[in-house]
């Protein structure tokens, strides 16, 4: 058998991150045009698992998995977790933390682990065992009931045989 080089698959370092501020753009807006912004953006919010669902089965509990651990849910209206706390509660190195949230960033950006049109599957730069240390040291409700949904799809998670879903042109 073929040794498969894994590089290719795994997720990408140090992605563009920036915060989208467009309140300053929507208070420009007319009335009904802020009522179509608002429309179609609850649109795409509650089309999204369909989308999400549409690359594999699992992406929508792990797509819920990670809006869960970056999201406070003690604050209202809900906020971004403070990143430094959660990495400080998990005990974990700087280099796995990064991992866990480029991985969680990407899967969030791709509502899913494949890149892109859902053609090429990305894996975590990190051990399985890490990524559930994280995710337990969140404490949200929310987040380890997303992880107990896909534990089951943590092999496929972070599956890193040789797969023909892995490549394009491969819908098996």
């Amino acid at each position: 058998m073929t040794t498969l080089n894994l590089s290719r698959f795994l997720v990408d370092t140090d992605p563009p991150i920036c915060k989208l501020d467009a309140k300053k753009h929507f208070d420009a807006l007319t009335s009904k045009e802020r009522l179509y912004a608002h429309y179609i953006g609850r649109a795409s919010w509650v089309g999204r698992p369909i989308l999400s669902y549409t690359i594999s089965a699992q992406s929508p509990a792990l797509y819920d998995l990670f809006l869960a651990v970056f999201s406070d849910s003690s604050a209202s209206p809900l906020k971004a977790v403070n990143l430094d706390t959660l990495k400080k509660q998990a005990a974990v190195s700087e280099e796995v933390f990064k991992g866990f949230v480029e991985y969680g960033i990407q899967v969030l950006f791709f509502v899913s682990n494949y890149k892109s049109f859902g053609d090429t599957k990305f894996i975590p730069r990190i051990p399985a065992d890490e990524m559930e240390k994280i995710i337990k040291a969140t404490g949200s409700t929310k987040a380890l009931q997303s992880q107990a949904h896909t534990s089951s799809s943590s092999t496929h998670r972070t599956k890193s045989e040789p797969s023909p879903r892995m490549f394009p042109g491969n819908s098996s």
